[in-house]
């Protein structure tokens, strides 16, 4: 479940441990690592061909991984937002 990213359609007040642990793995087992792995791969061309500069499409993942890292950044604030929500609604019943 936690591979294909269906923790993202439960529940945040049931399941919350298993979407944060989802969003973490995610982001410590695929973002990150591709980030690596693309700046190393972008460095690594750049000294074989004597280019100081990035290529568009080198460019775009950069950015596309990047984007990725603040949106998995911004749905865990968005859990801690519901979580906060939802005890306030229940502790003024």
């Amino acid at each position: 479940m936690l591979v294909l990213g269906n923790y993202r359609l439960m529940n945040v007040v049931d399941f919350r441990n298993i979407l944060c642990i989802g969003y973490l793995s995610e982001l410590i087992f695929q973002v990150i690592p591709i980030l690596i792995i693309q700046g190393y791969n972008n460095d690594v061309l750049n000294i074989d061909y004597d280019i100081n500069t990035l290529t568009p499409l080198q460019e775009y993942t950069m950015a596309l991984g990047s984007l990725v890292a603040i949106e998995i950044f911004f749905e865990i604030l968005i859990i801690c937002f519901k979580m906060h929500k939802i005890r306030s609604v229940r502790n003024s019943h």
